[in-house]
């Protein structure tokens, strides 16, 4: 979409360093991305991949939710259910959560807190303060670590995001940004993938693109062989003294015989040898086992694939 280098994590925690010292900024280590830009999309566009990832994100970010105060003391429980409330109080938050929650399979997830100022009552009092309003959901190739200069001419690591121009397209321009105001949440990050995370998504990939295959391979049957093929033999469709096809005669005859049959026929002359040679009954058998079993793979690998939770981080 927006950030077009990366690095592929099978080279090694050490070129991924190098490069990002060269570079002054830490590539996205996606092997998905790295592969294909589109790729994630083009699993979610898969019913079956679709079904697994929202069960899934559903069980880790349920409906019922609750927060625990720190201590049993009695300033925490007042703190902890002031939190609660305004928790509550955010539109969509459990669309939210389930957002930040799909760092499972895609590594890592972004959101952008967006606030305003509101008249609070705490301890009876009435207290003008910033409060929360809504979580913005924002795809992480905007969002990198570099190093950047400030005003002062001084020069530190840290985050920045992509921005956004005028007319809706993303340059090259990247701005810090207040590491408070945005909530990531990051599954299984170590150094090989420099701390961005790596999710199932990594693993679905290929079975999902041999899945893909096997079904165009069944489409690509279905549409030759399903309705069969017409052959027709016609009387003087080769020129006798050229002995080269008689275009006009041959589009005609085609043409007709497309009306009274299907998508699939054969326009030969009498005189010519013509065989068809049919595929194996077996081989759309075989294709579609495949395919099953690609589907039991992939429910295996995001049913099974589950980590504790110290495996997610934000």
């Amino acid at each position: 979409m927006t950030q077009r280098l990366y690095i592929n994590n099978d080279t090694g925690y050490t070129q991924s360093i190098r490069s990002a010292l060269i570079q002054d900024y830490v590539p996205l280590t996606d092997y998905v991305l790295y592969n294909d830009l589109d790729g994630y999309a083009k699993m979610m566009r898969d019913p079956l991949s679709a079904f697994a990832a929202g069960f899934r994100s559903l069980l880790i970010a349920s409906p019922e939710w609750r927060i625990d105060p720190l201590t049993s003391t009695p300033d925490d429980i007042e703190v902890n259910s002031i939190l609660e409330d305004l928790i509550r109080e955010l539109p969509n938050f459990s669309e939210a959560r389930r957002s930040l929650a799909t760092a499972f399979f895609y590594g890592q997830c972004w959101s952008r807190i967006v606030g305003e100022r509101r008249m609070k009552k705490i301890r009876g009092r009435w207290f003008n303060v910033w409060l929360p309003s809504k979580l913005v959901p924002m795809d992480k190739q905007r969002f990198r670590q570099q190093r950047f200069e400030w005003p002062s001419g001084a020069k530190e690591w840290g985050w920045t995001q992509q921005v956004l121009r005028q007319d809706g397209s993303f340059g090259n321009t990247w701005q810090p940004i207040k590491r408070a105001h945005y909530i990531v949440n990051t599954y299984q990050p170590d150094e090989s993938n420099l701390g961005q995370g790596r999710g199932l998504g990594e693993s679905v990939y290929h079975w999902f693109l041999w899945k893909m295959d096997a079904v165009e391979q069944v489409v690509r049957h279905l549409r030759r062989w399903g309705g069969g093929i017409g052959v027709y033999w016609v009387d003087g469709l080769r020129s006798a003294g050229l002995n080269t096809t008689v275009n006009a005669k041959m589009n005609a005859a085609l043409a007709t015989m497309k009306k009274m049959m299907g998508e699939n026929n054969v326009a030969i002359d009498k005189n010519d040898d013509f065989k068809i040679l049919e595929p194996s009954p077996n081989s759309i058998a075989t294709a579609r086992d495949w395919i099953k079993k690609l589907d039991d793979d992939i429910l295996t690998i995001f049913m099974a694939g589950n980590l504790p939770t110290s495996a997610t981080s934000g």
